[in-house]
């Protein structure tokens, strides 16, 4: 879906997930290899994305309402990915999807999506784990 965003939006949806990332106060490794791996695929100097960016920033170089969407689709998926989605991550994507113009309802959709994917994902790994425990 990244393929989707322009490279000025893709670069301003990993400045967001920069901001999201240090919402709850710490960036575990999980995090930080997540956003190098972003940076990574969409072709970004990670040392060159600026830390200290503030939504009210970034917002406007997300133009249209489906880059929006991607972009806290990707945030979501960033809280959830080390495993514990706290009240400030939550707290920080409904302020950002609230200035970007995004219902809450439309965030807990695209927060479920997120949530499906990840089990689906973490089932498939259980899945090969099982394999290789019963075929081994």
């Amino acid at each position: 879906m990244l393929e989707r965003l322009t490279s000025d939006e893709q670069r301003a949806m990993l400045e967001l997930l920069i901001y999201m990332a240090k919402a709850d106060g710490k960036v575990v490794d999980i995090e930080q290899e997540i956003l190098e791996n972003y940076a990574t695929l969409v072709e970004v100097d990670f040392s060159e994305l600026r830390a200290d960016i503030t939504p009210e920033e970034v917002i406007p170089r997300l133009p249209s309402m489906v880059s929006r969407a991607i972009v806290l689709q990707e945030m979501l998926r960033l809280s959830h990915l080390d495993g514990l989605f706290t009240e400030r991550e939550r707290a920080a994507i409904l302020d950002i999807a609230e200035l970007m113009g995004v219902p809450v309802s439309m965030v807990h959709k695209l927060d479920e999506w997120v949530i499906e994917g990840l089990q689906w994902v973490w089932s498939g790994e259980d899945l090969l784990d099982e394999v290789e425990e019963t075929l081994a």
